[in-house]
C-alpha cells in the first residue's frame, strides 16, 4: 500500500510537471505538494495513535477490559477478578495478566486452559496468563511476593 502511495504521489507529479509547461500553471506545483502532504498528515495520524497507544502498553482499541473483566467474572467458580491488564506484545499478540478468585479447589489445570482458549476466541487475547487465588486472597495472599 506504501508503494503504490509513492508510486501515485510519482505520478500526479509528472501530470503537474506537463500541466505546468503545456499550460503554464504554476500554481499546481505547490497545490500538489500541499495536496500530498495532507495525504501524508491524514494516512499516518492513525498508525501515530496505534504506534503511541502500543509503546505505552495501553489496552488495544477494539478491546473493551471492562467486557474482559466481565467475562472472567462470569466463569463458573469465580468470585473476583482483580490486578488485570491487557497490552499487545505485537502486531497480532495481545498478552493478559490477571488474577482470579476462585472457591472450587479442584480443576484448575482445566479452568485455565478453558479460559486461555475462550479469551482467544471471543477477544483475540492470545497470550493470557491467570493466576487462580483462594478467596479472601485479593492482596495478601501467604506466599505472595512483591518486587
Amino acid at each position: 500500500l506504501h508503494l503504490l502511495a509513492d508510486a501515485g504521489v510519482s505520478v500526479a507529479a509528472v501530470l503537474a510537471g506537463l500541466g505546468m509547461m503545456t499550460l503554464g500553471w504554476r500554481w499546481l506545483d505547490p497545490a500538489l505538494a500541499t495536496a500530498v502532504a495532507l495525504m501524508i498528515a491524514l494516512t499516518s495520524w492513525g498508525l501515530l495513535r496505534a504506534s503511541f497507544r502500543q509503546a505505552m502498553d495501553a489496552v488495544p482499541a477494539h478491546i473493551n477490559r471492562d467486557e474482559v473483566q466481565a467475562f472472567l467474572k462470569s466463569l463458573p467458580g469465580v468470585e473476583a477478578v482483580h490486578h488485570l491488564h491487557i497490552w499487545p506484545i505485537g502486531t497480532d499478540e495481545i498478552a493478559l495478566t490477571a488474577h482470579v478468585v476462585r472457591s472450587q479447589v479442584e480443576g484448575h489445570d482445566a479452568f485455565l486452559d478453558q479460559v486461555a482458549d475462550q479469551l482467544d476466541g471471543r477477544f483475540g487475547i492470545n497470550h493470557a496468563t491467570v493466576q487462580v487465588e483462594p478467596p479472601g486472597c485479593a492482596d495478601d495472599c501467604p506466599g505472595q511476593t512483591d518486587w
